[in-house]
Parts: structure tokens; sequence; C-alpha cells
């Protein structure tokens, strides 16, 4: 490693744009740390696709195929934070644009070092992952690493097969990704062919697709699934080749859980043709991005004791943020049944958080089912009188009850129930009665990102104006209003709520009925403005919404403000990390 101080009579030399800077200054410096000269190590210009839509890197260096030093340089010093989050989106989000880089590259992982000269300052930096098992992070060297100390790391990464990495920030899900879209493709290509499946394809894809990798990480035989949906035996071997490539028990988790998540969000979500059963019914799939729910759970702060429910759980990112934060600190199989719950209407949503959750608490995630448990006569005779305990067995004292009666019960760890979150009760066919699981005013923290826009009543309208009467005049009923007031009905005195709703929700003057019934029933802690675009083809802008219910709420008490205005090059995460920072010295 070398100090950057012995570049000093580099970094003074007179630049008056920046690719003088590149050639008078960046380039003397990757040759005086060894770097070779050639197109097969030095890639300037390097075409990548990230979240926010194709960019390229200012300069990639390779070892034996293997990128594992981006470079994004400034001018000016005023220019090193925008660099270091540009270069930091690159390293974490790697995934080549073009077919030929990656077939050429082969395994793709994270950038492991990032590198960002800017003006006189010369800083580089490895990408690490904190304690969460998620977040990723940068931290500074000493000083600057020279080619041949790059070549003795990147000789230390991981084999396809072999044992869990040295370095885990070496890992990225942009290789599980692609393992995922080559099983989606060998399954579209089957079922578009056959008569096996009714629903939209896409959706199919993704539920065959779970129903194998659950399978596979259970170490269950796939046998009955490939067949069921008649999966030829090139096909099987195919699917089999793939989920064999790496030896997974070395690294279920986190790394391979965000993948699958990363894979539907950027593959599954918009809209779809047939939703819960209904025909041509349209529902926006917008999964929320992981630093929002990060900063979401953060700002919440839950505690092991703390009983959590998601009603419209999408992929289940919340879940696993919670369970995530959780897991060193409780019994996590006795928390998963005890402590977390989440619904949705969306089978699709359902199979999808499920398997998440699989692939990042392994051997955890048996799914709840609800069994009515039947009770009958046995000894009520002509002329017997009728007691307290024969109806309710829980407050009697005399054994079982004597009245026929059913109750719920409930078996398996993971609660997340195909259901329609404005409701308890029983509703649809396909639905349990989940009045005993979820009962109102029984949740320490309602946290969700509720669907906006289209109808959510599945026909339902009368229903839910006897459940919401004040939304009884109303012509047409939108999601806001009826999943706002029903986590405040979920959540118990002094429970917190925090939720993604339309910008504005506070100052639309049509909507005064529900700012009124907030500010009675909820002491509103923080309205965070998140940006336009994140959320794919939502030309809305959203909030965060975060309050308290209480019973005697202050209209005087100050409510936090921020706003976020992300452009392309903007770090979301670390504007987060601000806001939050900034609530905290509020509060």
């Amino acid at each position: 490693m070398i100090s950057a101080k012995k570049f000093q009579d580099l970094i003074k030399t007179k630049c008056h744009n920046e690719t003088e800077y590149w050639e008078n200054v960046v380039t003397p410096i990757l040759s005086r740390l060894g770097v070779p000269k050639g197109p097969h190590i030095r890639r300037r210009e390097f075409p990548i696709t990230t979240h926010w839509g194709d960019r390229k890197a200012d300069w990639l260096i390779f070892i034996e195929n293997r990128p594992m030093l981006v470079i994004e340089a400034k001018l000016s010093e005023a220019d090193f934070e925008k660099a270091k989050a540009d270069a930091k989106i690159f390293a974490v989000n790697f995934n080549p644009k073009k077919h030929e880089d990656r077939k050429t590259i082969g395994e793709i992982r994270a950038i492991p070092y990032i590198f960002t000269p800017c003006g006189t300052r010369l800083t580089m930096f490895k990408l690490t992952i904190l304690e969460d098992g998620i977040t990723s992070d940068l931290q500074p060297l000493e000083g600057l690493l020279t080619y041949a100390e790059l070549k003795q790391i990147a000789e230390k990464s991981i084999k396809p097969t072999g044992t869990k990495p040295l370095e885990r920030n070496l890992l990225s899900t942009s290789q599980f990704r692609i393992n995922f879209e080559e099983i989606s493709e060998i399954i579209e290509a089957r079922i578009s062919k056959t008569k096996v499946v009714s629903a939209a394809i896409k959706d199919s894809v993704v539920l065959i697709l779970n129903e194998i990798l659950l399978a596979s990480f259970q170490k269950q035989d796939g046998g009955s699934i490939y067949k069921k949906y008649k999966l030829a035996k090139k096909e099987v071997k195919h699917i089999e080749i793939v989920l064999n490539r790496y030896d997974l028990s070395q690294i279920e988790g986190p790394d391979l859980a965000y993948a699958y998540r990363d894979f539907v969000t950027r593959n599954f979500t918009g809209t779809t043709p047939k939703w819960a059963g209904e025909e041509e019914k349209k529902i926006g799939r917008y999964l929320t991005p992981a630093p929002v729910i990060k900063f979401m759970v953060e700002l919440c702060n839950p505690t092991p004791k703390d009983k959590v429910i998601d009603f419209a759980c999408g992929s289940g990112g919340f879940l696993g943020a919670i369970a995530s934060r959780m897991i060193s600190r409780v019994d996590i199989t006795k928390y998963l049944f005890e402590k977390l719950f989440a619904c949705d209407v969306d089978i699709f949503s359902v199979s999808t958080a499920q398997t998440f959750m699989e692939l990042l608490l392994p051997g955890k995630q048996t799914l709840a089912q609800i069994f009515d448990e039947s009770f009958y006569v046995t000894s009520l005779k002509k002329g017997s009188q009728i007691t307290f305990d024969d109806v309710h067995p829980e407050l009697g004292i005399s054994g079982h009850p004597r009245l026929g009666f059913q109750a719920a019960k409930r078996e398996g760890i993971l609660n997340i129930f195909h259901h329609n979150g404005l409701f308890s009760e029983k509703i649809q066919s396909w639905e349990y009665d989940l009045s005993s699981i979820i009962p109102e005013q029984s949740f320490d923290l309602v946290i969700s990102n509720p669907p906006g826009g289209t109808d959510y009543n599945l026909g339902h309208e009368d229903e839910l104006k006897a459940l919401f009467p004040l939304e009884g005049s109303r012509k047409k009923l939108q999601n806001a209003p009826l999943f706002i007031q029903r986590a405040i009905r979920l959540a118990k005195n002094g429970g917190k709520i925090c939720l993604i709703v339309p910008d504005g929700i506070l100052a639309n003057i049509q909507l005064q009925y529900l700012q009124e019934h907030i500010f009675s029933a909820c002491q509103v802690k923080a309205i965070i403005s998140l940006p336009r675009g994140i959320f794919p083809n939502v030309p809305s802008k959203m909030s965060i919404l975060y309050m308290i219910k209480t019973e005697r709420p202050s209209l005087k008490k100050p409510i936090f403000m921020a706003s976020i205005e992300v452009g392309e090059e903007t770090d979301l995460e670390s504007e987060l990390k601000k806001i939050l920072k900034s609530y905290k010295k509020f509060k």
C-alpha cells in the first residue's frame, strides 16, 4: 500500500477539465501503482445496468477478467461525495449491460474496492457489509493499493462450488439474479407451450420458481414439482445444474435472499392482469426499495417485545429487515411465531415473501395454517342448567365445555397469510378467519407500503363502508384512506404506525375527514417526502407517514418534516441516513 502523499507532484498539476485531469493525474497514478496498460485490464467507460437505468463507470481495473477496482474521478475536491456515491452504486450493483461482458466475466460479484481521485484528494475504499448482514458501507484505506496487492486479494475470492467466501464483501447479488433469470427462462419456455397454468404467465413463472427454490432449500425432492408442470428431463437437468453451481449451504442468508428479492423487483413488478382470482383486475405491484425499508425500521426502532404486522406485505421486505434485526436478540423461531405477522391479497406476493424469508432464515419458515377445531355437546341433558363454563372454556374451571362451538387453531411458524389486509374476517373463499390471529388494537407496530391508486375492495364496497363509516358517503373507495384507518384500528394505544402514503395526504382538502380522524387518534411524529421515480412507472410522489396512536394527541406538538429530491446520481441511502440523524436530534 502506498501513501497518497507519494503522489503530491501529480496532484499539483494544473488541469482545466476532467479530460486533462485523467491524462495528467489519474493515468500516471495508475502506472505508479503498477496497473498494466491494455483494454483487458483498464476498461474506460464500462457500461453498467443500475436501478436508475444504464450508466457508465469511469474506469474498471480487471484481474483475469475479474473487476477489482472501480474508479470515479472528478476535477474538483468539492465533487468528492458525488464521486464516492457513484462508485458505490457501481460497486454494489455491478451488473454489466453487455451480454459479452457478462459472459467473459462469468461469475458476477460486487466490486470490492473503489478509488475516488478528486482534485488533490486521493482516497481508496473497501466495500464492506455491516453487522445487519444487509447494508453495504465503504471503509477508507490508509493508502492506495498496488496492482500486486489487488491481485493477491483476488486470489482469495470464492470458487463457484467452493467454501464460504473469505471476504464477504466480494459476493454480489448480481450472479444470483442471473441464475434466477436462467431458471425462469426455462420455466417460461415450458409453460408457454402447455396448459398447466391458467394465471398470467409472468406470475406463474415466479410461483413455480418459488416451489422449486423452497424444495431445494428445504432438502425436499423436487420431482413432483417438475412432474406437475410437465418439465422435460433436459429442462430438469438444466435447472438442477443451475441450483448446484454453489455450495448453497455456505451462502444462505442475506446474500441469497436479497438477490432473490432484487430479481423479483427487477423482473416481476408493475401491473398484473389477474389479481386474487379476479379477471382483468389491475394492481400496482412496486416493491419497496431496501434503503427505504431500512430507514422506516430504524425510525420505528422495534423491540423484541413488540408485536408487528405488515398488512400489505408484498415481497416481505419489512419482515426480513425486522427479523434480521432481531435474530441476535431473541429465539428467532419463537419470535416469528408470536410477534411477526403479515398478509397480502396477492398470492404472488405471499409466495414471494415466504420464499424470501426461507432464503433469509433457512429452516424457520413453516408457513402458518389455520384449522377450525370443533367441540361438541358431551354431557348436556334435557333440563340441565347452563353455566358460563359451558360456553367459554378459557374462563371456566370444570374441564371441557359441554356446548358445541368452534375455535381457530394455528400451526406452523411464519405468519404470512393470503388475506385482504383491510379485514380480519374471512371474506373470500380462499381466506382464513384471522379475527383471533390479527385482532384490532393488538399491535405495537403497524408498518407497511400499502397499494396505491387501484381499488382493493374486490367487490366488497358495502362491507368496507360498514367497517369504515368515514367512507360511507364516498362514491369510490381509495386505498390510502382505507389502509390508514385500518392501521389505526390494528395498533394498540401507544402503538407505532409507519406507512408509505401518497404525498400530500395531510394537505388534500378532499381528505379533510381523514385528516381529522388521524389527528384525533394519533400523534403525528414525522412526514418524509420521497423522490419521484423511487417506484418505477409511478408518477406520483410518496411520503413516509410516522405516527403514534394515542388517546389524547396534541395539535401543539411539532411534526418533523423532510424531503428528498433525488436525481439519478444521488445516493438515496445516504440522504435517508442524514434525515434519520436529524430526526433523532429533533425529537
